[in-house]
């Protein structure tokens, strides 16, 4: 078939002002001229790739992939008078690739313990726990941890090694 080239990948370069160069890498994929042309808006007319990359001129559009972080301000503890006994909201992470647990406390001393769950019943000691930055020498202390790649359906805080203490506690994750 005539018009057909073959595509891999699209390789995207940035420059320090912003320009954008996409280049097309390791081609093994039969796609028409035409799509190309189409998708990428710029001209690759008479172009043939046979192996290594291919620049393509033109203006390349490009969507950033980020997604918007999820969850709102205080939703596991909220100025919430904590004692050992107690746990924080749970908070379903089913969708998560990253969490990020933060807030303050009025105890400089003891750690808060993450907990994780497959079924939102059975809980588990995530194998982290968070600190107060009491260096800072203020009351309330903040804390806060960023967690990557957590393969767990819920998340709460405990607070066994707390005797008592004020707790405002944000999950958010995307």
């Amino acid at each position: 078939m005539s018009g057909i080239r073959r595509v891999t990948n699209l390789s995207q370069n940035v420059d320090a002002s912003g320009n954008q160069a996409v280049y097309l890498v390791n081609p093994v994929l039969d796609v028409s001229a035409t799509i190309l042309n189409s998708v990428l808006r710029a001209d690759i007319s008479g172009v043939t790739p046979v192996g290594g990359s291919l620049p393509v001129t033109g203006t390349v559009t490009t969507t950033p992939s980020y997604r918007q972080a999820v969850g709102t301000h205080a939703n596991m503890n909220n100025a919430t008078l904590v004692t050992p006994a107690d746990f924080s909201t749970v908070i379903d992470i089913s969708t998560a690739e990253c969490v990020m647990i933060f807030g303050k406390t009025t105890d400089a001393v003891n750690s808060i313990i993450i907990q994780v769950s497959a079924d939102g019943t059975n809980y588990f000691e995530f194998g982290a726990r968070i600190f107060p930055n009491f260096s800072d020498q203020s009351t309330p202390y903040d804390f806060q941890v960023t967690l990557q790649s957590v393969a767990a359906n819920y998340i709460r805080l405990s607070y066994a090694t707390y005797t008592s203490a004020t707790v405002t506690a944000t999950c958010l994750y995307r």
